[in-house]
């Protein structure tokens, strides 16, 4: 459940005064049916469905700079309950990004091949591309597919640099390493939301099975040793945890 006032500040409706944020304006009022000021369950799911049936961006304003858009993106993927669902690592993955193989719904959502794995890649993948960044891939021309790389790889991508902690900003990415682990399951991305107070950050994670932004992950990286190659290790969870910023930021 989410208020249209909550709404319209989340997505800076109001600011942009372009037809896209007028029209979605007017499908905010007609989502709430009753005129309560909320849109919940159904209307939520009509909302969604009706600011993305043009392949309208979640961003909805699309003047946001670059670092506070991946917020804003990875927050709207949270927050559309299509796209919340499919992100839940049990859950076949719906996505805005046609990248990835499947079926186009009459929604403009890809109904992809992904379900019952690990999507923190597909998540923090996604969010960038919308933002019109790019992603670490993996390309099989001769199969027909494109995979965003595996978590614990994108650390060492030419597309980012590892940074110090204390220069982070909401929108960098904080990317785990699990030192016992490789493959699909060796690492875990998420998108650094805030770094005043309490740290926080948002992603798709396997054991909640949802999409979540809390201070789980960025507690690993603010009580980590620091390391030479840029990274923080918590020896008691034995991983290591790096800030990455695109370099396209």
């Amino acid at each position: 459940m989410i208020s249209l006032s909550e709404f319209r500040q989340r997505y800076r409706v109001g600011i942009d005064t372009s037809p896209q944020n007028t029209s979605l304006d007017a499908a905010l009022q007609s989502a709430d049916t009753n005129g309560d000021q909320l849109v919940a369950g159904a209307e939520l799911m009509d909302l969604y469905a009706s600011i993305n049936s043009d392949n309208a961006l979640l961003d909805l304003d699309r003047r946001t700079p670059g670092r506070d858009r991946l917020v804003t993106i990875a927050r709207g993927f949270r927050d559309d309950p299509r796209l919340a669902e499919g992100y839940r690592p049990s859950q076949r993955m719906l996505s805005l990004n046609r990248m990835h193989n499947g079926r186009v719904r009459a929604d403009g959502l890809v109904r992809t091949n992904y379900e019952r794995t690990f999507k923190c890649n597909l998540f923090v993948g996604d969010v960038l591309e919308r933002a019109g960044l790019s992603a670490p891939k993996i390309h099989n021309p001769s199969a027909g597919w494109t995979h965003f790389r595996y978590a614990e790889q994108w650390r060492h991508s030419s597309q980012f640099e590892v940074i110090p902690r204390e220069k982070a900003r909401p929108g960098d990415i904080l990317a785990v390493d699990y030192l016992n682990g490789e493959g699909s399951g060796g690492g875990h991305l998420e998108v650094i939301t805030d770094t005043t107070g309490e740290w926080r950050s948002i992603g798709a994670r396997s054991f909640e099975d949802a999409v979540v932004e809390d201070t789980t992950k960025t507690a690993i990286l603010l009580e980590g040793k620091p390391q030479e190659d840029g990274g923080y290790y918590d020896a008691e969870a034995e991983v290591a945890v790096y800030v990455l910023r695109h370099r396209s930021l």
